[in-house]
């Protein structure tokens, strides 16, 4: 059997793409940290949209990774969206 001929370039890689990811799993992991999902959950959110639309914009553009570049807006926006729920649900509860 022969083996697909490889033309030895490595594809592109998209570090937008992959920083939002992380910080969008980062997001999405702690937003339910007392006190500290405004940093982690809310910020890190943020930062995984705006690096999440960043990086789609260079997918498209042929960089690559526009999976990561979706997982990290996916996992932004459930982030931004779950640490909202906690700090109203935390001051729900607060204020009972």
């Amino acid at each position: 059997m022969s083996e697909a001929p490889t033309s030895g370039v490595l594809p592109a890689t998209n570090g937008r793409a992959l920083a939002g990811m992380i910080c969008g799993i980062i997001s999405v992991t702690t937003f339910w940290v007392p006190f500290a999902f405004v940093v982690s959950g809310l910020a890190g959110g943020i930062v995984a949209v705006v690096l999440g639309h960043r990086g789609r914009s260079l997918a498209a553009r042929g960089a690559g990774g526009g999976k990561q570049a979706l997982t990290a807006l996916v996992c932004g926006y459930a982030g931004i969206v779950l640490s909202i729920a906690n700090a109203v649900l935390g001051a729900i509860l607060f204020m009972s």
